[in-house]
C-alpha cells in the first residue's frame, strides 16, 4: 500500500506539473499575443500620427492655400480635422489607465503637434497653451528619465516654439529667456551626440531666431549667432549630403549675414554672403530643378546683389542678375499663377528693372519693364481685390510710366496714366 500510495502520488505529481507547465504555456503565449497586439496597436498608432502630421504639414506649407486670402477659409477647414485627431489623442493618452512615460510621451507629442497646426491657423493664444501642455508632461518625462535626450528635446522645443509666440507678441525679453532655456539644453544633448542632426538642426535654428532678434535690437550678438548657426548646417550638409535640409537653412543664413552686414555698411561683406547664398541654393537646384521653394530663395538672393549693384552705380552688373531673377521668377510664376507672393516678386523685378533701364537711357525696355509690373499686378488685385497695398503699388508704377511718357513728350499717355493712378487711389 505504501508503494502504491507513493506512486499514486508522484503519477499526480507528474500529472500537476504537466498541467502547470502547459499553463505557464498558454500564459507565456497570451502574453506574446497581448505583446504583439500592442505592438501592432503602437504601430498602427504611430502610422496614423505620422500620416495626420505629413498631412498637416501638407496644407500648411501649400504656397497657394498660405498665400492666397480667399483659400484661407479651405486650409482652415483642412487643418481643422489635425487638429481634432491632436486633440482626441491627447484626451485618450491623459484617460489611460497607467500615466507612464509611455503615455506621457504620447500627450506631449500630441500636445506640441496641436500646438503647431493652431500656430498655423493663427490661433498664437490656443498655440501657446498647447506648447506649454506639451512642454510640462516633457519636464515629467525629463524628472523620470533625466539623461532621455528624447524628453530634453521635446523641452527644448516647446521653449524655442513658445519663444517664438512671445516674440510676436513683442514681449521681447521673455521670449530670449525662453529662447536661451532652449539653447542651453540643445548644446548640451548636442555635446553628447554631436552628429545627430535633428539636435544640431535645433541648435542651428535657435541660434538663428537669437540672431534675428538681435539684429532687429541692433545688438552685434546677431553676427555671432548668425555665424553659430552657419557653422552648425555647414558642417550638417557636410555630415549628410544627401539631406537639402542643412543647405536650405545654411543658404537663408547666409543671406541673413548678408542683409546684417550691409546694415552696418559693410557692403562688401554684405555681397560676400549673397553671393555665398546663392551658391548654395544653386547646388541644390541641380538635383531638385522644379522646387518652387529653392527657385523662390534663389530668385531673392540674387535680387538682393542686383540692388546692391545698382545702388553702387554698377547698372550693368546690375542688369545682368535683375534678368536672372525674372526667369527664376517667371517660372514660379507659370507653375504657380494665382500664388501672390511669386506675382508680387515678379512685379517688383519688372518695376525695379525698368528704372534701371531708365537711368541707361533705355526707354522702350523701360516701358516694357513697366508694362509687364502693371500687367502683373493688376492680376494681384483681381485675386484680392480689397487690398489696398496692392493698389497703392499699382498706382506708383502708373505715375512712374506716366513720368516717362511725360519726358518724352508724350502728354496724352501721360495724362492717361496720372489719371488711372488718381482713379485707383479715390478708390
Amino acid at each position: 500500500m505504501m508503494a502504491s500510495s507513493f506512486v499514486i502520488l508522484a503519477g499526480g505529481s507528474i500529472f500537476y506539473a504537466i498541467e502547470l507547465g502547459k499553463y505557464n504555456n498558454d500564459l507565456a503565449n497570451k502574453n506574446l499575443e497581448v505583446e504583439r497586439q500592442k505592438s501592432i496597436s503602437d504601430m498602427n498608432e504611430k502610422l496614423a500620427i505620422d500620416s495626420v502630421r505629413r498631412f498637416a504639414e501638407a496644407v500648411s506649407q501649400e504656397p497657394q492655400l498660405k498665400n492666397l486670402p480667399e483659400l484661407a477659409e479651405l486650409r482652415k477647414n483642412l487643418l481643422n480635422e489635425p487638429v481634432r485627431f491632436y486633440r482626441n489623442l491627447t484626451a485618450v493618452s491623459k484617460n489611460s489607465a497607467a500615466a507612464g512615460q509611455n503615455s506621457l510621451q504620447k500627450i506631449g507629442d500630441g500636445a506640441f503637434e496641436l500646438g503647431k497646426l493652431l500656430y498655423e491657423l493663427g490661433n498664437q493664444e490656443e498655440a501657446f497653451k498647447s506648447f506649454q501642455q506639451a512642454l510640462e508632461n516633457y519636464q515629467e518625462i525629463g524628472l523620470l528619465k533625466p539623461n532621455d535626450n528624447t524628453a530634453q528635446l521635446g523641452i527644448a522645443k516647446c521653449y524655442h516654439s513658445i519663444g517664438r509666440i512671445l516674440n510676436f507678441r513683442n514681449e521681447i525679453d521673455t521670449a530670449i529667456v525662453s529662447y536661451k532655456k532652449a539653447l542651453d539644453i540643445l548644446k548640451r544633448i548636442s555635446e553628447s551626440d554631436p552628429d545627430n542632426i535633428v539636435y544640431a538642426l535645433a541648435l542651428a535654428s535657435t541660434y538663428n531666431n537669437l540672431g534675428n532678434i538681435a539684429h532687429d535690437q541692433r545688438s552685434s550678438d546677431e553676427f555671432d549667432y548668425h555665424l553659430k548657426a552657419a557653422d552648425i548646417r555647414e558642417r550638417m550638409g557636410r555630415k549628410y549630403p544627401e539631406n537639402p535640409k542643412p543647405k536650405l537653412d545654411l543658404a537663408a543664413t547666409f543671406l541673413n549675414l548678408g542683409n546684417s552686414y550691409k546694415d552696418i555698411h559693410q557692403d562688401e561683406k554684405g555681397l560676400e554672403y549673397y553671393r555665398k547664398s546663392v551658391k548654395v541654393y544653386e547646388s541644390l537646384l541641380v538635383n531638385d530643378h522644379n522646387n518652387t521653394e529653392i527657385i523662390n530663395h534663389l530668385a531673392k538672393s540674387i535680387h538682393n546683389i542686383a540692388v546692391w549693384l545698382a545702388d553702387r552705380n554698377r547698372p550693368q552688373e546690375a542688369l545682368v542678375d535683375y534678368i536672372k531673377v525674372l526667369k527664376y521668377q517667371e517660372t514660379n510664376v507659370i507653375s504657380h499663377p494665382s500664388t501672390v507672393e511669386y506675382l508680387k516678386d515678379y512685379s517688383g523685378t519688372n518695376y525695379n528693372l525698368g528704372n534701371l533701364y531708365l537711368s541707361l537711357g533705355r526707354t522702350d525696355d523701360a516701358f516694357s519693364s513697366f508694362q509687364k509690373a502693371i500687367k502683373i499686378q493688376q492680376e494681384i488685385i483681381q485675386l484680392n481685390p480689397t487690398n489696398v497695398v496692392y493698389q497703392i503699388e499699382l498706382s506708383s508704377t502708373l505715375n512712374s510710366t506716366a513720368m516717362l511718357y511725360r519726358k518724352l513728350g508724350n502728354r496724352k499717355e501721360a495724362l492717361s496714366n496720372h489719371l488711372r493712378a488718381i482713379d485707383i487711389q479715390r478708390n
